[in-house]
């Protein structure tokens, strides 16, 4: 993770993060939606996702909901309040998924600028994130790769965002 000077005082920050299996890519923006850094995270050291929002305190973040998403949530939990972690609804964030351009460094900086507009289809609402059981219910039917598995996750996603 490349290393970039801290941010003293709150300001409006926003990050998103393209979450892969064993890495994620993530950009920052101000509010005006200039950028303040990018990198790549390794998994295996998730110690650099808590030094990445302590970087900017105050900020916001937003991933989409995947596979085994509650795990980068828990991370990002520690340090940041449930009401700015923003888990985006994959099935309706079809900007990133008809993009002509598809790269990592793209689909994190749509992320975070609809995250900068208030544009993004929340899956979970933060305030009042689920707790652990219903996480981890809801990653095992987001696992599932079939279409027919895919409409069941989209309904518990609905489900999960309602309660």
């Amino acid at each position: 993770m490349k290393r970039q000077p801290a941010q003293s005082e709150e300001v409006p920050v926003f990050i998103g993060i393209d979450y892969h299996k064993a890495y994620s890519v993530y950009k920052v923006l101000d509010v005006q939606g200039e950028s303040l850094g990018q990198g790549r995270i390794d998994h295996a050291h998730p110690e650099d996702f808590r030094t990445l929002v302590r970087r900017w305190p105050g900020c916001r973040v937003v991933f989409e909901v995947s596979m085994n998403w509650h795990w980068l949530f828990e991370i990002l939990e520690r340090e940041l309040s449930p009401e700015r972690i923003v888990l985006a609804n994959p099935f309706k964030t079809r900007i990133i998924a008809e993009a002509q351009i598809k790269t990592d460094k793209v689909d994190a900086r749509i992320l975070a600028d609809l995250l900068r507009g208030r544009l993004i289809p929340v899956c979970i609402s933060s305030v009042g994130s689920p707790d652990r059981s219903k996480r981890c219910s809801a990653s095992a039917v987001f696992s599932c790769a079939s279409a027919r598995c895919c409409a069941i996750a989209f309904i518990v996603c609905l489900a999960l965002s309602t309660k």
